[in-house]
């Protein structure tokens, strides 16, 4: 799991006071925002990590067999930490693997949350200070028997550093509609913050990996992979406001449609993701189905997922509907039709800077319009991970300035003579940051 932080403070010297962090954290979103769309999506993060960071609760720790060392209070199961937990508590867990299975209220899920608190893995008992995810993996597997999250109720829940797994929402209902959502994660709660996560095996007819309804999510730097739904084989978001950034999102897969991300709704801002290897099976949208939405996409890595289109565009069959999306330094690779817009009207594609390469056909623009300017063609020469960019890319010094000036490893952009198209900034160098948790005890 890569484990850097998107939103880190830049800092010199070993600590910096609150008021410079908020003042730096303003400048870097207002920096990073190329539009308006873009202001208020990560004007929402600013406002939503200000909260978390100010939060004044107790901490909880979970470790297994319920021995935490000499932290108390100590439980055995993440479930107990939570129902004993006051909002805005901390929950701390431990290295391990949790498979504890809870049914609440007619759903059966390892965790079940209604309340705003922030869960962090990533633990052990020698050092409950520092969580570090890659090394001391802490991991919930709901082995199929159940979801592996159950977010509802209060806004303002975050969960960090874990690996949700083997997540199953079969019977579980949940979406609008009746059928069953979230196979690891099910959200129904506003400004939810899901972070540095491994989503992965998780099953559902809407949002394999993670089903999110209402409004001001974020899902940031997490690895969303191999799961498997009928629509949105990844993540499947419902609602306005709602922002991905710095995510690699490879190998899942929609029976139907959206083989990576299904979204629907307006002000969904992406940047910096690589949506690679994904699968639609018999309909569109092998990356990403969108439908009824305004979606602005920054710095987009879409390679060879398989499907009848990577991008397919729909505008939920009224007449006075649209689908509008801007997509800004992208690289569009290995697909049968790279962009391709619905037979119904009144959707608009607009692509600025894009490297086409080994489409069988580019775009498609339907009964909508396609709008593409400062065209790149060339192999973008990926490295084996399938994303990141090697020395012989095409996709090297061919973007424009959208605003976004750190790529998905947090490295500086733009590195060399111009900006790199795609989720990576070739050869660029991180900087020093510090990272503040994201929630704090007063004294």
């Amino acid at each position: 799991m890569r484990t850097h932080q998107t939103f880190g403070i830049l800092a010199s010297e070993p600590l910096i006071s609150w008021s410079r962090t908020m003042s730096r954290l303003k400048h870097f979103i207002f920096m990073l925002a190329s539009s308006s769309l873009l202001a208020l999506a990560f004007l929402l993060l600013m406002q939503q990590s200000a909260r978390g960071l100010t939060s004044g609760g107790a901490t909880h720790y979970v470790a297994p067999g319920g021995n935490c060392g000499a932290a108390s209070p100590c439980y055995a199961t993440v479930q107990a930490a939570v129902d004993a937990a006051n909002p805005d508590d901390l929950i701390k867990i431990a290295q391990g693997t949790y498979i504890d299975i809870h049914t609440r209220n007619n759903v059966t899920q390892v965790v079940y949350i209604n309340k705003r608190i922030t869960i962090q893995g990533g633990y052990t008992l020698a050092d409950w200070q520092t969580p570090d995810p890659a090394a001391h993996p802490t991991i919930l597997d709901a082995q199929g028997k159940g979801r592996v999250f159950y977010v509802a109720g209060q806004p303002g829940v975050t969960i960090q550093g874990l690996t949700v797994k083997n997540g199953d929402a079969t019977d579980l209902g949940g979406s609008p509609w009746g059928d069953d959502a979230g196979g690891g994660l099910f959200i129904d709660s506003s400004q939810v913050h899901l972070r540095d996560l491994i989503i992965m095996g998780g099953k559902a007819y809407r949002g394999g990996g993670a089903f999110l309804s209402a409004w001001g999510h974020v899902i940031q730097n997490c690895e969303i992979v191999s799961n498997t739904a009928d629509m949105g084989g990844g993540v499947y978001v419902l609602g306005n406001a709602n922002q991905l950034i710095n995510n690699v999102i490879r190998s899942n897969h929609a029976d139907w449609g959206g083989g990576g991300l299904f979204l629907t709704g307006n002000l969904i801002a992406l940047v910096n993701n690589a949506v690679i290897d994904n699968r639609a099976q018999t309909y569109e949208g092998a990356a990403m189905f969108l439908y009824g939405s305004r979606v602005d996409m920054v710095h987009t890595t879409l390679a060879r997922n398989a499907g009848q289109s990577g991008v397919f565009l729909d505008n939920a069959g009224f007449s006075t509907s649209s689908t509008t999306a801007f997509m800004t330094n992208t690289i569009v690779a290995g697909h049968t039709v790279g962009v391709k817009l619905s037979i119904r009207q009144h959707n608009t594609a607009t692509l600025t800077a894009t490297l086409w390469h080994d489409n069988v056909t580019d775009r498609d623009a339907g009964s909508g319009v396609i709008h593409h300017s400062q065209d790149a063609a060339g192999d973008p020469a990926f490295a084996v991970d399938g994303y990141h960019l090697t020395s012989s890319s095409a996709a090297i010094d061919k973007g424009v300035n959208a605003g976004v000036w750190m790529d998905i490893d947090d490295q500086l952009r733009p590195y060399g003579q111009g900006y790199d198209l795609g989720a990576d900034e070739f050869g660029a160098g991180s900087i020093r940051r510090i990272y503040l948790p994201l929630a704090w005890r007063k004294r």
